[in-house]
């Protein structure tokens, strides 16, 4: 699975255990557990692990599925009891069922937190003196896969840590596995598997998302027949772990420097390629600028007609040709979605809207903010959505509800505390031919505000909201 680099090693033995990169006692304590959004990190035998030299490590898993595995990266005691029963909170997904031919790839990031990992801050906290920042991000290269293979699900693992007053935090807030070409991996992160950068270049063709985790978020299971291609040949030869990372308020530098995470996902693949392949793409409102004051508005993120053309059409594979189709078919399917925003929206709804800006299509106004309900990826069923068909021509919206009056400050698109987002992720399958996968941003600056009657919001917009996620 892993090409060989220098400052590989095998361990000697499984489990493999090392220390915390703490700087003190305390900070070692601090890290209490993995949330593994099921059961499966209970029991099981431990798995063969690749450790860089960097604080990163890789497991391959090569079990077939009935054998549960544990990859043990990090001293962590057991898991705290209000976790354990997060942890076992059913999921809409659970009841699907992993099929035999399914593998196990386990891929993680031992990532040290500390005041000197945190280099940004929240859009309307810039410029104001301040401790240290409240976030950070990182992007790390975790391999190079030397066989292909199509994931079928995915399983987030999240490291719980402890504040000094006894609350069960977590450190990261997103995390997200993307996929990139050889010759791009190469480029950016030139030491090889394990470097480590800051900034991986956000061109939107030379990325691909392969899995996601947004804070809260299940477990989740692509419909049968329909699976993500990765490995040679594909948009995804190499991968690439991002972290972002939001210090909790409760946390105390001065008590606790730093302590080690460990999240991570679990990946099912399989060797045969399914039916259709898919494609996770997105879009939002990077230029989101709610003032105070404003009432009631809806925020709606767009991806205009033009850019759903990229779903259907893109560059030919020897690049002579600017403009050629995607799809052999022509027929492309909305399998999955997320709708995504942090806790100041009150509501959120997708709607599609055809040429003549007519709605075909537009969901129930759902509660947002934050929880496995409200931040995992959903096939269409199981949100009792039909079937929905996308075509060249149609603009997808998202729309997100905020209160203004109840705003402090500006609300901006970020990730730092006081920020907002609004965008959707959702996953389309109908690709027969893993080079010609379309890109993950379809639009990342249209949108606009509608002012909304108070009287026309729900009776859960005006929930009881902890801002700052």
């Amino acid at each position: 699975w892993l090409k060989a680099t220098s400052g590989l090693r095998w361990p000697q033995s499984a489990p493999m255990s090392p220390q915390p990169h703490s700087t003190s006692d305390a900070a070692a304590q601090s890290t209490v557990a993995v949330n593994p959004a099921s059961d499966l990190w209970q029991r099981g035998r431990p798995c063969m692990a690749i450790t860089l030299a960097s604080p990163l490590v890789f497991c391959s898993i090569l079990a077939r599925m009935q054998t549960p595995t544990l990859l043990a990266t990090a001293s962590i005691g057991s898991l705290d009891a209000e976790a354990a029963a997060a942890a076992a909170m059913p999921s809409k997904q659970l009841r699907h069922q992993v099929r035999d031919d399914v593998e196990r790839l386990m891929v993680n990031a031992t990532l040290l937190f500390s005041r000197a990992s945190l280099s940004e801050s929240s859009w309307w906290r810039r410029g104001v003196p301040r401790d240290h920042h409240d976030s950070g991000e990182s992007f790390r290269l975790i391999a190079v896969p030397q066989r292909r293979l199509y994931v079928v699900g995915w399983r987030p693992f999240i490291g719980q840590h402890r504040c000094p007053d006894g609350s069960i935090v977590e450190v990261v807030h997103h995390l997200n596995l993307f996929g990139t070409s050889a010759k791009n991996a190469k480029q950016q992160f030139r030491d090889g598997v394990g470097t480590v950068i800051q900034t991986f270049h956000s061109d939107e063709h030379k990325r691909s998302f392969v899995a996601s985790y947004d804070r809260g978020s299940r477990a989740y299971h692509f419909p049968r027949g329909v699976g993500l291609a990765i490995g040679p040949g594909t948009r995804c030869e190499a991968l690439v772990l991002e972290h972002h990372i939001l210090a909790p308020p409760c946390w105390d530098f001065d008590r606790q420097p730093a302590t080690t995470d460990i999240s991570g996902f679990e990946l099912f693949v399989m060797d045969k390629q399914p039916e259709r392949l898919a494609a996770i793409v997105g879009f939002m409102d990077a230029s989101m600028n709610l003032k105070p004051g404003q009432g009631i508005v809806d925020e709606v993120s767009i991806a205009p007609s033009q850019s759903i053309q990229h779903l259907f059409f893109g560059p030919s594979i020897n690049g002579a040709k600017k403009w050629v189709p995607r799809l052999a078919k022509g027929t492309l399917e909305l399998m999955a979605i997320h709708l995504h925003t942090h806790s100041f929206a009150g509501s959120k709804w997708f709607e599609i809207v055809d040429e003549n800006d007519k709605s075909i299509f537009m969901s129930k106004e759902e509660p947002a903010g934050y929880g496995p309900e409200l931040q995992s990826m959903f096939n269409l069923p199981d949100l009792g959505w039909p079937r929905l068909m996308l075509r060249p021509g149609i603009t997808l919206k998202q729309h997100c509800s905020y209160d203004t009056n109840k705003l402090t400050h500006a609300l901006h698109d970020g990730v730092g505390y006081g920020d907002e987002m609004c965008g959707a992720l959702f996953i389309v399958a109908g690709y027969t031919d893993e080079r010609r996968i379309p890109h993950t941003v379809l639009s990342s600056d249209s949108g606009e505000v509608r002012p909304r009657a108070v009287g026309s919001v729900p009776k859960f917009f005006h929930k009881s909201t902890q801002y700052g996620f």
